[in-house]
């Protein structure tokens, strides 16, 4: 699985104070596209199979304050990097997630990842991508794409099926963020929804009901969320 470069980008003294770059920046220096980063590349393992990539080539993107850049992106939903490579230089660096004051745009998808706090499965309060899907009256719905590693399997019998290593594409993870606190995983079944916002349930239950909507579909679950926003 490829390393990349630990991150970032300093364009101006004005970005440098927005805390884009990391600590220990100054081991190189672009001077013709402003980038700084601190950490070289290392090549993909092509021994394994799939892809850890949402996009497996780099797509053009806007990025928060880099507006006039062309940057072409890529996500890793493997390990929750997002690749940029620099057309200029033709360099690939990660973008920081301890700061969360930029997203980064897909502009044929139009798709948008931004950095959000949250608490992970494991009950940790870490930082990562997420796709915003929906974001009204301080109530959030995101998603964090998933990549799985599958290890090596040797079959130890005639009866037994080997296995190569491989990424395998997951089911997605929505969260929710609820004004100004940690997003955290959210379910996506009608059950837990109500349970969620009880004070609201009827009207939930009504609304979905009347509309016909499942919320295991993203674009109902949408839906459902902008509605429970407008209570």
């Amino acid at each position: 699985m490829r390393k990349l470069f630990l991150l970032a980008f300093i364009f101006s003294n004005a970005i440098f104070a927005q805390g884009l770059v990391g600590d220990g920046f100054n081991d190189q220096i672009s001077d013709n596209t402003g980038i700084i980063s601190i950490a070289p590349a290392t090549k993909k393992n092509v021994n394994i199979e799939g892809t850890p990539y949402i996009n497996d080539n780099f797509l053009p993107v806007k990025i928060t304050s880099f507006e006039d850049k062309n940057f072409q992106a890529r996500f890793n939903a493997y390990n929750g990097d997002m690749e940029v490579l620099d057309i200029t230089s033709g360099t690939v660096y990660v973008l920081n997630k301890s700061i969360k004051n930029y997203n980064v745009t897909f502009i044929g998808t139009n798709t948008s990842y931004s950095v959000y706090q949250h608490i992970d499965e494991d009950g940790y309060v870490t930082n990562a991508f997420f796709i915003t899907l929906t974001s009204n009256n301080g109530l959030t719905l995101i998603k964090k794409e998933k990549v799985q590693f599958l290890g090596e399997r040797v079959a130890t019998s005639t009866y037994d099926k080997a296995r190569p290593a491989m990424y395998k594409r997951g089911n997605d993870r929505y969260y929710i963020k609820i004004g100004d606190t940690d997003a955290k995983p959210f379910s996506t079944k009608k059950k837990d929804i109500v349970r969620e916002f009880s004070s609201n349930s009827k009207k939930i239950l009504s609304f979905i009901k009347e509309n016909k909507l499942k919320t295991s579909k993203e674009e109902d679950l949408i839906k459902v969320i902008n509605f429970i926003s407008s209570l």
